[in-house]
């Protein structure tokens, strides 16, 4: 089997098909196409489109915001989403796919990987043949229920090639599966898209009015640290030494929303936003004061990409401290960092932000910068083809 991504050019494109495949049912619509997963799979899609591939995109729901030039969307319904049905859904997924690869074989197939998909991997590769199948892991089961690493590590080998989303992932794909996984994985954190961000020189230069907005955008999950972050910003608000009037402002969707949107329902200064459009994102993004990551243990393996985000705004940004942002910070010279799980530290560390605020600029400038540099997707697409040896001709450009 070949394990180089072939050189399968479309005629209309002079570049090749590629398919990108999506095996989770109501992936977008769950949370409101609220998420980093979301983010991801746009801009992986949208760069390869711009880079003049033709995307096929094969996923349970139609979507209009992964559609455009370049990009084809087939969706594979699933009608009522249990536990039985989504299993025989994969058999359909599969079909779908063998379908794809027959009338427009592309340079190679990726995908995101899904723990409850992973019994369909055999079948996939099958339907592929010697076209290479790429795996994206962003987590995976064993790292919750240990005695699921056999038979995942069996699954997982199935790809030709693997991606994890950073390096205590790829630590936990040694630890569980050893050097036959891990020989074929390389680590590709999340990234972004800077241009979404037009107005981040602007975004720069203004100064606090009369309200300073404080804001997190993204999912919100019961073990995302927010409560932590709320009762720092409440610390702050009611010892408030500023000019400016303190607002905490939640844009995003998840199951923890309504119960802490209820729990500080009679608090004036948080507001809850619900989700927005993703495309409005850059521009409310840019409207706040100071950008809040919050971070948990539980969570603090991951790749954040609301920081990439955060980082191309032009905005301030306030960390929870993890071995992850603190690399993605470079240590406090992107951004300030807050002692993880400590409302006091996050306490602190806003208070000190906002009495050094010009300080906080030229750090949201110099992570614009370092972002541009380093953290786009074309240089994230770049760095998967060189490693899986695709021609030269073939990058992104």
């Amino acid at each position: 089997m070949s394990k180089e991504i072939r050189k399968n050019t479309d005629p209309e494109t002079g570049k090749g098909n590629v398919l990108y495949v999506i095996p989770y049912p109501r992936f977008f619509s769950q949370h409101k196409n609220v998420g980093g997963h979301v983010a991801h799979a746009y801009g992986i899609t949208s760069e390869l489109a711009a880079a003049g591939y033709r995307v096929h995109i094969i996923l349970e729901e139609e979507i209009s915001l992964i559609k455009g030039k370049g990009r084809m969307v087939t969706p594979v319904p699933l009608k009522n989403n249990t536990i039985v049905n989504r299993i025989l859904w994969g058999k359909k997924l599969i079909n779908e796919i063998e379908e794809a690869v027959k009338t427009a074989p592309p340079l190679f197939c990726y995908m995101r990987y899904s723990v409850g998909f992973q019994n369909w991997l055999p079948a996939l590769k099958k339907a592929l043949g010697d076209i290479p199948l790429i795996l994206e892991v962003n987590s995976f089961g064993s790292q919750r229920r240990r005695w699921m690493s056999f038979y995942e590590g069996f699954f997982l080998d199935y790809a030709d090639h693997l991606i994890v989303i950073s390096e205590p992932v790829y630590k936990a794909f040694h630890k569980f599966f050893g050097e036959k996984i891990t020989g074929k994985t390389i680590v590709v954190p999340n990234g972004v898209d800077p241009d979404r961000f037009m107005n981040w020189e602007s975004n720069i230069s203004r100064e606090c009015g009369e309200v300073l907005k404080a804001g997190y955008a993204g999912m919100i999950e019961s073990w995302y640290g927010l409560d932590d972050v709320i009762e720092g910003f409440l610390k702050v608000s009611q010892n408030n030494k500023f000019t400016s009037r303190l607002e905490l402002h939640f844009y995003g969707e998840g199951p923890y929303r309504k119960k802490l949107e209820n729990k500080y329902r009679n608090v004036e200064n948080i507001v809850f936003h619900g989700a927005k459009p993703f495309e409005e994102m850059p521009e409310i993004i840019g409207e706040l004061d100071i950008l809040i990551n919050s971070d948990s243990l539980q969570k603090s393996y991951g790749s954040p990409t609301k920081m990439f985000e955060y980082m191309s705004s032009g905005r301030p940004i306030l960390s929870a401290r993890t071995a992850q942002s603190e690399k993605l910070l470079d240590n406090g010279k992107f951004g300030w960092f807050y002692e993880l799980g400590n409302p006091d530290s996050f306490a602190k560390a806003m208070d000190h932000l906002i009495q050094n605020f010009n300080q906080a600029k030229d750090k949201a400038k110099e992570a614009r910068k370092h972002v541009e540099k380093n953290h786009t997707w074309k240089q994230r697409l770049n760095y998967i083809f060189v490693n899986f040896d695709l021609p030269v001709d073939q990058q992104v450009k």
